[in-house]
């Protein structure tokens, strides 16, 4: 089954970002098969430009590499991120929906609140006040 190419992005941002293979596949409903075979796509990439480097240069190809790769990946998973909440807000904005079904907009409100509050704890670097310092 082909997968469309956001939520792969999205998966693959997940598997990059540390979740297991089992959670992804929860979040995203892809099968651990699936993910199993994007993971050791990315594992094999990641091995394989670590055996370049760039000439005269004490950046690796594989550093610069998996920057544009994540770079892309996040792009995509801002858009998923983007659009989700776009679509909560418009079930929201019908009453009937909330009355008869207020934890299906509940859950879709959390979901999009927990990805973009990950999203700004990952690129967010750390402050005096946030504890970490």
């Amino acid at each position: 089954m082909a997968h469309d190419p956001k939520t792969k992005a999205a998966a693959c941002a997940d598997l990059l970002a540390g979740m297991t293979i089992r959670e992804v596949s929860t979040k995203h409903k892809v099968g651990i098969g699936t993910l199993g075979e994007w993971s050791t796509d990315l594992k094999t990439e990641q091995k394989t430009e670590q055996s370049r480097t760039k000439p005269n240069s004490g950046i690796s190809v594989s550093e610069a590499s998996r920057q544009n790769q994540f770079d892309t990946l996040l792009r995509s998973f801002l858009i998923g991120t983007l659009e989700m909440l776009n679509t909560w807000v418009e079930i929201l904005q019908d009453p009937a929906f909330v009355k008869d079904k207020p934890s299906a907009a509940n859950e879709l409100g959390a979901t999009v609140l927990d990805r973009a509050d990950r999203l700004v704890s990952l690129i967010r670097p750390p402050g005096p006040d946030d504890g970490s310092g």
